[in-house]
């Protein structure tokens, strides 16, 4: 099903297009784990598409949540269909913790109507508004035994709605009688992103990179390392603007991949640079700034990187 996949690529790239984003080159050679990133003020969207979402590799996954993590990113999955047949309009699924939307699904949120139902491993439910029933007990005084005894659950499970639990279908409705009031709260990628665990960072066995993470930590950047991506990692956690970093451990980067590192940084609206081992003259690659592992070392202080970057990209 490539060529299907392949369709539905170009499709959402020009939905996103036209919906006023900024989207990165579909196009990427298999360089990435994703297919697309899309940004829009405050949207941003790290997209991976499939035609059967049961073909989600965890490894892939998990690539996507750091990307997510350390480019304040909403990481998304687009697909057709799973196990179960035909992905439902206006619900949320999810793969190892990933929210899956239908391509429809996926267009009314852009629209701006946001899904409030999710399907997980206990079957389906309701995002409810916590602190909106919190407002609604409080008004009509209904205790939490009150309310549990009315739409028959338990203490804890009332307890948990506040807090924004999802809720059945059935005890859902009976909320909804009972409050004679909406409940439910849509999904909100970004919302959802700010609350991802951040996968740590494998043990890197090259000396080189090692001593160049150890460089960045010392000024206050957090490192993540990436596998299936045109960069090696991304420096960020000091400050908004983040880093997006090939290490040179050979003699040069294949031009494709620093292409790659080149749209998608400014999709991203990040710097991007190449690290190189070898002390020579070489500043700027296809438009991609050149420092040295020595050059980083020698910075009086961290808000220097920045200055250095801007004056190679000019060369």
């Amino acid at each position: 099903m490539e060529d299907r996949r392949s369709e539905l690529i170009r499709d959402v790239f020009k939905f996103l297009v036209r919906d006023g984003f900024k989207v990165s080159d579909p196009n990427l050679n298999g360089l990435v784990s994703f297919d697309l990133i899309a940004v829009r003020e405050r949207l941003k969207l790290i997209i991976k598409i499939l035609h059967n979402i049961d073909t989600l590799r965890y490894s892939s996954a998990i690539e996507m949540m750091k990307l997510s993590r350390s480019t304040a990113a909403a990481p998304i999955i687009i697909g057709e269909k799973g196990g179960s047949g035909k992905l439902e309009r206006g619900i949320v699924y999810y793969r190892h913790n990933v929210p899956i939307f239908s391509p429809e699904s996926f267009y009314d949120y852009i629209s701006g109507e946001k899904p409030y139902v999710c399907s997980g491993p206990g079957g389906i439910y309701v995002s409810i508004d916590g602190e909106k029933l919190k407002e609604q007990m409080e008004k009509l005084r209904f205790s939490i035994g009150y309310v549990a005894s009315k739409v028959g659950t338990s203490r804890r499970s009332v307890s948990l709605y506040e807090n924004g639990s999802g809720v059945g279908i059935d005890i859902f409705m009976k909320l909804q009688r009972l409050f004679d009031s909406d409940l439910k709260k849509g999904v909100d990628l970004m919302d959802l992103a700010a609350t991802n665990k951040l996968p740590e960072s494998e043990e890197h066995n090259d000396i080189f990179f090692s001593e160049f993470t150890s460089v960045m930590t010392s000024y206050g950047y957090e490192i993540q390392t990436l596998q299936k991506s045109p960069f090696d990692a991304i420096a960020f956690g000091r400050e908004v603007l983040s880093f997006l970093i090939d290490v040179m451990a050979k003699e040069s980067a294949p031009a494709n991949r620093i292409a790659a590192l080149n749209n998608l940084s400014s999709v991203l609206d990040n710097e991007a640079f190449l690290v190189s081992k070898k002390d020579d003259d070489k500043r700027n690659v296809a438009g991609c700034p050149v420092i040295t592992l020595s050059e980083l070392r020698r910075l009086a202080e961290p808000d220097l990187l920045l200055d250095l970057i801007q004056k190679r990209k000019s060369l």
